[in-house]
C-alpha cells in the first residue's frame, strides 16, 4: 500500500495516484484489452461519472485520510509486505495470491462490525476489523491496483439479491 497504491478521485472515474503514492511497474502482461465478457450476462456501460456512486467515493476518500495516520502505518506496511512478495508474478498467479490473502481476513456482517445495515469499509478499516463482501472486493480491487493492473482490468460489480431482496 504505502509505497504503491492509488485511489479514485471522487470526480473521476479512473485511478489517480495519492499524494506521495505511486503504482508498481505496469508489466507488458497488462496491455490493452481488445473486449470484456459481458459480466453476469449485463451489457458493460463505461461512465466516468460517479456521482450516484457515493459509497464508493467516500470509502476511497476515507482511504486517503487513513493513510496517512500515524497510527495505521503499521497495518498498511504489513498489508504492503504480503502484497508485494506477488510483483513479478503472471496475471493469473497474482489474482490467485491476491484471493488467498484477502480471503484470510475475518468476515463479519456490516450490522455487528459498524453497527449499520451496509457500510463500506477501507482497506485499513478491513484489514483491522474484517468485512463483507463489499469489503473483500475493495482489498481485492486495491491491491490489485497496487500490483500494477490497470483500471480498466478491472471490475467491481454490485448485485441485487433477488431471493434474500439485499
Amino acid at each position: 500500500f504505502a509505497a504503491s497504491l492509488t485511489s479514485l478521485n471522487a470526480k473521476r472515474a479512473h485511478a489517480e495516484p495519492m499524494a506521495g503514492i505511486q503504482l508498481a511497474s505496469t508489466s507488458a502482461e497488462f496491455g490493452r484489452v481488445a473486449s470484456f465478457p459481458n459480466l453476469l450476462g449485463t451489457a458493460e456501460k463505461k461512465d466516468r461519472n460517479l456521482k450516484a456512486f457515493t459509497k464508493w467515493t467516500s470509502m476511497f476518500s476515507r482511504f486517503d485520510r487513513q493513510l496517512k495516520q500515524q497510527a495505521n502505518l503499521d497495518v498498511v506496511r504489513d498489508w504492503q509486505k504480503d502484497v508485494n512478495k506477488m510483483q513479478g508474478q503472471s496475471m493469473k498467479d497474482m489474482v490467485s495470491g491476491v484471493n488467498k490473502l484477502v480471503n484470510k481476513t475475518r468476515y463479519i456482517v456490516d450490522q455487528r462490525n459498524w453497527g449499520k445495515s451496509d457500510y463500506w469499509a477501507t482497506p485499513v478499516e478491513f484489514l483491522q476489523r474484517g468485512g463483507d463482501c463489499e469489503d473483500f472486493a475493495i482489498a481485492k480491487y486495491t491491491a490489485l491496483r497496487s500490483l500494477g493492473f490497470p483500471e480498466e482490468r478491472l471490475r467491481v460489480a454490485i448485485v441485487q439479491d433477488t431471493v434474500k431482496n439485499i
